[in-house]
């Protein structure tokens, strides 16, 4: 068990990965887990909720076939975190560790905070001679934070708002797409809709889907991304999306409001309703 001030962290356990409102030996709270098998420490750094002021670094009190894991009671839903990873600074050897830098939790759901200059983010500086040193100033403000996100109660959400059609694989016609191109230009979407999950299941949209006989649509990459460095210094931005930054965190920009981000996901991403098929 580690102690701070204001928090207690229990030892926890080490599934599923990422930071898990649960319960644990009774108490309700978050269970964080990181994998992390050649770390000394992992850190959970708590944020206020303007991304702000760090409240609390509690370091996670156990490691469990390589995943660091900790519980701290009594929070919650919606707090916002960071992590920070202690151990060998090798580059040569594969070891980038430097606990002035914070990271974003590879299971994160949600991200609060500066995405746009992450690409020019990095952990060394340069000494006299040129070589790379560890770089020893804290970046926590320029860096987004991870929200705990319920996921059980999100699915539950999804699947209320947009209950899959279970077309059979024998009678799919599978469309890919991307969300921007596919309707930034569309005449027929509403214009605050365009290039959103919400414009492609819009009217106009799943007219155009009827037509040409699709039934599923896979959407190119979805998932948060950051544009690389070259992009930046010349004014534009990665449109693939393969630059991935968090493979289960949506991409906000081309999210119309929270439900329809559900909308786009469960019921567009898969498999089009069968209602609008009709």
């Amino acid at each position: 068990m580690r102690e701070t001030d204001t928090y207690v962290c229990l030892d926890g356990q080490p599934w599923p990965m990422g930071a898990t409102p649960m319960s644990w030996q009774g108490q309700d709270g978050v269970n964080f887990a990181v994998h992390a098998p050649q770390a000394e420490g992992i850190e959970c750094c708590l944020f206020d909720e303007n991304c702000d002021e760090q409240k609390a670094s509690l370091p996670l009190p156990r490691c469990t076939d390589g995943v660091w894991h900790g519980f701290v009671p009594q929070l919650g839903v919606g707090q916002l975190y960071g992590l920070r990873a202690s151990g060998p600074y090798a580059p040569d050897a594969g070891h980038r560790f430097n606990r002035h830098k914070l990271l974003v939790d590879p299971y994160a759901k949600e991200l609060v905070g500066p995405r746009a200059n992450l690409a020019r983010e990095v952990d060394y500086s340069l000494d006299p001679s040129g070589q790379r040193t560890a770089d020893t100033q804290d970046n926590a403000g320029r860096i987004p934070k991870t929200r705990v996100i319920d996921s059980t109660a999100e699915l539950r959400l999804g699947a209320g708002i947009a209950p899959g059609p279970s077309i059979p694989l024998s009678q799919m016609i599978l469309y890919e797409a991307h969300v921007r191109g596919l309707t930034k230009c569309h005449p027929k979407v509403d214009p605050p809709l365009r290039g959103t999950y919400a414009a492609v299941c819009s009217a106009p949209m799943l007219e155009h889907f009827k037509r040409l006989g699709i039934t599923s649509i896979c959407l190119m990459p979805v998932q948060m991304h950051v544009s690389e460095r070259h992009l930046l210094d010349l004014g534009l931005v990665n449109y693939w999306g393969y630059n991935t930054l968090g493979f289960l965190c949506p991409r906000h920009l081309i999210q119309a409001t929270r439900v329809a981000i559900w909308c786009g996901l469960n019921s567009v991403t898969w498999s089009i309703p069968c209602t609008a098929m009709a």
